[in-house]
């Protein structure tokens, strides 16, 4: 790794450009020889934040008297409570640049995509993947090793991905998710964990696996985090428990893998993720709960599927591919019972019905889009690099620009993908059809893709935006027979973020009813 050193400032004389080039270089989160552009950025931030931020009167004098980083930022601290509950650290031992450039921005477009790769870095190592699940937006089919053979001429290099890394960690970034597709089908994968484990500055690395292949390459794992154990996540994925043999989520298979590594790693956070299918059971829901109990998983999330092109086709073929909404209720009541019978081992999160959180700070459940935007926190929340260098908003939808990170470095690539149209939307341009709902506070519109009636690019404004049908009919079952049984503290939260004055959503009986459009209108009455 080069040594860079930090250019030196145009307005050197000027304390407060001395303090904070000063805190940045300690922190070695900023290298403004290596990113020049970097240089204008931070200035024209730190002067719109002098001059258009309002604090009250005791900091304004700190600012005129001490010119100096701690009065600066702890004011602003102090004066913006309520945005700091958005994410920024209130801790300035962990204040960086991204996160400077995040919030103090004068451009929005650059606020939101600063906030993105804030939160974390989501790498798309590869678009290939050795299952084949229905629901899934990088699908692709059983000649995954040749794919994988011919994607080497056209996928980011282990190298690229490096470089991406480092230049992540130099901007201040702290968290990299690695995914894909199936990230281990990639030739030298083990390498790219144990460089990024490997760079101080970063809190956590994430790896998302099916776990087929890793349960035969432990060893590799083991040997590439090491030492550095406290900062890997793991995640995995299963959707249910079935006599198949097939190569999918459900296999005896694909559940003696997971059991192997999650009791081969018992020093590792390791969460896994679920998605709602039609052959699900109680008595499936229950043994999986109970595999988590026993390897002391760190949270388990289920989930409804997203209505991606792949879905929408397998439910017009069978329109039971996935679940009534009102089982996923029940299910999902019988499995909340257990928990807390069980007292609540481990984190559970069921979107739009239960979350961990609920037993949590009220902020944390709060959907409150940063920057008044429909997708944070949601599938736009992150930063994400597509596995050719084509930098994704969202997961579900294609590249809004023709930004790549092979001819671009990262900041570059940041600030050139602010021209796609995912940056000009507000809540309102999407959420038309949800004001005055009973659930608006809760769930602030849901999807905008689950929303769209044309994907062909979710995130023009010319769009029609309806309402996330999925949303519509699992709050409102949830209010009916889940929330009124949680303890106190958890109905208080919940019901505190209900307008009870708001209409009540039409519910569903399924995806395949929803996309007909026949309305269910009885079942919505709470």
């Amino acid at each position: 790794m080069p040594k860079l050193k930090l250019c030196p400032l145009l307005c050197a004389e000027n304390k407060v450009y001395k303090t904070l080039l000063n805190f940045f270089e300690r922190k070695y989160c900023v290298v403004f020889s290596y990113f020049p552009q970097a240089r204008k950025l931070f200035d024209d931030s730190l002067n719109n934040f002098l001059q258009n931020f309002p604090l009250d009167t005791s900091h304004n004098t700190l600012l005129k008297n001490k010119f100096t980083l701690f009065p600066i930022v702890n004011g602003w601290i102090s004066s913006h409570k309520i945005r700091l509950s958005k994410g920024l650290p209130p801790d300035l031992s962990d204040f960086t640049y991204i996160d400077f450039i995040s919030f103090f921005h004068p451009n929005r477009k650059v606020r939101l995509a600063s906030d993105k790769l804030r939160r974390k870095l989501d790498l798309n190592v590869t678009s290939i993947c050795n299952y084949k699940c229905e629901y899934c937006y990088q699908k692709s089919r059983d000649d995954w090793k040749i794919r994988a053979t011919r994607a080497k001429e056209t996928e980011l290099s282990i190298l690229d991905l490096k470089k991406i890394i480092f230049e992540s960690s130099l901007l201040g970034a702290k968290y990299i998710k690695i995914t894909g597709g199936e990230p281990l089908t990639k030739e030298g994968l083990f390498d790219l964990i144990e460089y990024a484990i490997n760079i101080r500055s970063l809190k956590e690395v994430e790896l998302l696996s099916n776990g087929s292949i890793l349960a035969l390459k432990l060893n590799k794992l083991r040997k590439s985090i090491k030492g550095n154990e406290k900062k890997f996540h793991l995640h995995l994925s299963i959707d249910g428990i079935s006599k198949e043999e097939k190569n999918n989520k459900t296999s005896i298979s694909h559940l003696n893998n997971i059991k192997k590594i999650i009791s081969s790693l018992p020093d590792i956070k390791i969460s896994v993720n679920s998605m709602w299918s039609g052959s699900i059971s109680y008595s499936q829901l229950k043994k999986l709960y109970f595999i988590m109990y026993k390897y002391k998983v760190f949270r388990w999330t289920i989930s409804f599927p997203y209505l991606v092109k792949t879905l929408i086709a397998a439910v017009k073929v069978n329109p039971n591919y996935t679940p009534k909404f009102k089982t996923v209720v029940q299910l999902s009541e019988k499995l909340i019972k257990l928990h807390s019978q069980m007292k609540k081992p481990f984190r559970i999160s069921i979107p739009l019905i239960y979350k961990h959180e609920f037993d949590d700070s009220l902020a944390e459940i709060a959907s409150d889009g940063f920057e008044d935007h429909p997708c944070v926190p949601c599938h736009g929340s992150y930063f994400i690099i597509g596995s050719k260098g084509e930098i994704l908003e969202c997961l579900l939808a294609p590249p809004g620009t023709k930004t790549n990170t092979k001819t671009s470095n990262l900041l570059e690539s940041l600030i050139e993908s602010t021209d796609s149209p995912f940056y000009n939307l507000n809540k309102s341009d999407v959420s038309k059809n949800c004001k005055g709902c009973r659930y608006e506070m809760m769930c602030c519109g849901q999807c905008v893709n689950d929303k769209s009636y044309n994907f062909s690019y979710i995130f023009n404004k010319e769009n029609d935006f309806g309402k996330d049908k999925t949303a519509c009919s699992l709050l409102t079952l949830s209010e009916r027979y889940i929330w009124p049984k949680l303890g106190h503290k958890e109905r208080r939260k919940i019901f505190a973020r209900i307008n009870k004055k708001g209409f009540k959503p039409n519910v569903y009986n399924n995806i395949s009813d929803m996309l007909s459009d026949k309305e269910n209108g009885k079942k919505n009455n709470i």
